[in-house]
């Protein structure tokens, strides 16, 4: 019960492998516009998991962009 009761006090949120912790700005972020601690760690996680897939993607295009420039057919005007 201890550790159970631990883990609440320190406001830590283990979901999928990764633990969120709210900042005091975030708290009175959620405070302020009537959001409990879990929503808004959902909220921050969301944040994140569409920034990792933004940096994903333009890694992708940059990765086509690169493939494209190297390949013959952005020499050979013909083409």
């Amino acid at each position: 019960m201890q550790n159970l009761t631990r883990r609440f006090v320190k406001e830590l949120c283990y979901n999928n492998s990764m633990t969120i912790e709210l900042t005091d700005s975030d708290k009175e972020y959620a405070k302020q516009h009537g959001l409990t601690f879990g929503e808004m760690r959902d909220f921050k996680e969301d944040m994140i998991r569409e920034e990792e897939m933004m940096v994903t993607w333009y890694q992708m295009k940059e990765k086509e962009r690169m493939d494209f420039e190297n390949s013959p057919q952005a020499i050979y005007a013909a083409w």
